[in-house]
């Protein structure tokens, strides 16, 4: 089943849409447990951690390898699961044909300014007019480092791509100049089939927030995604802290060939809202995964810890227990079952 894009849907049904939401409250968007934004007495464990940790330890002591990409795999589809990494939250997911492109971010800060905020470690792998053929755009939610306007300006202006996303969100994409028959707005557990492919695409919930200002925060939904093909299932988590929906979307969904998990940008202050590598961990159990792929590190310091602790933390306690981890070179095109190095501890 196709869902109805906005061009299909009146205003006042948008709005009836929105209102009817489970997850919209009182005229915010809502998790689906309480979650307070920070933990009692963040403020003096993040000036803490602040003075602990050296500026020069945020980020990589030297050039991210990536791998030039390969041409080939532009022309051809995968029948199973392939994952390309682009950084931070970017990749492309190929699943049983389907090809997506997710939270597609190739601007240089992952700020509102153009001259202050996070700056990228290492420069766009991808051209966006050398992108491949893609099926659809994915966004999960809103915040800076996976909605970046001036990207998506681009991909509006430049090819004819849909856009599937959450509530609300589609009116930043209408500003960016998508028209409204490319964009298509889901309430968790909603879905929408791409194109003729057989592959569904299901928005999970996620316990997160969004906003792009202080005015403007909770006004749109966030998500995670749930990828079903006909033979195989990836699930891509976006931004998240720990929830029982994980346990949820394993029961219905799971179990999945391969997640992609957020790592980075962790502290005990905003557990909450992000996993970290452990929580991270214990949510791809609870959703079923057989492989784990970490993503959002790597691109932007948006956290305290050092550039590399998300995955070493990772890695560590994957190891521990035997569990099947795969950590992609930026650009590397990957199955479930490619084998990696640590390419981070060589720089």
């Amino acid at each position: 089943m196709h869902a109805p894009t906005l061009a299909q849907l009146s205003a006042a049904d948008q709005t009836r849409r929105v209102t009817s939401s489970p997850q919209f409250q009182n005229g915010i968007f809502v998790n689906s447990i309480a979650t307070p934004m920070t933990s009692p007495g963040a403020l003096s464990t993040i000036m803490a951690e602040y003075m602990r940790t050296p500026g020069r330890l945020k980020k990589p002591p030297a050039p991210i390898p990536s791998d030039t990409i390969d041409t080939a795999w532009l022309d051809r589809t995968a029948d199973d699961i392939r994952v390309t990494w682009l950084g931070h939250s970017t990749t492309i997911l190929e699943v049983d044909g389907a090809r997506v492109l997710t939270d597609p971010v190739w601007g240089r800060r992952a700020s509102p300014f153009s001259f202050a905020g996070p700056m990228r470690f290492h420069d766009p792998l991808l051209a966006l007019d050398s992108l491949p053929r893609l099926d659809a755009i994915l966004l999960s939610h809103d915040h800076y480092d996976h909605l970046c306007l001036d990207t998506m300006r681009v991909l509006a202006r430049d090819t004819t791509l849909p856009v599937i996303t959450t509530m609300r969100v589609g009116a930043r994409l209408l500003a960016a100049g998508f028209p409204p028959d490319r964009i298509t707005e889901l309430d968790w557990w909603e879905s929408t089939m791409i194109g003729d492919t057989g592959v569904e695409l299901v928005c999970t919930p996620a316990r997160h927030f969004s906003g792009r200002s202080l005015s403007d925060r909770f006004s749109t939904l966030w998500c995670s995604w749930s990828i079903i093909g006909p033979s195989h299932r990836l699930y891509f988590s976006a931004d998240s802290g720990p929830t029982p929906d994980h346990a949820e979307i394993g029961r219905r969904l799971g179990p999945f060939d391969m997640t992609l998990f957020e790592v980075g940008a962790y502290h005990p202050a905003w557990g909450n809202v992000h996993l970290g590598p452990e929580g991270a961990l214990n949510a791809h159990r609870d959703v079923g995964g057989r492989v784990f792929m970490p993503i959002h590190w790597a691109t932007f310091d948006l956290g305290l810890h050092t550039w590399s602790d998300p995955v070493d933390r990772l890695m560590e306690m994957a190891n521990s227990v035997g569990h099947p981890v795969v950590t992609p070179r930026l650009g590397q095109t990957i199955t479930p079952d490619t084998s990696t190095e640590p390419w981070w501890q060589t720089l």
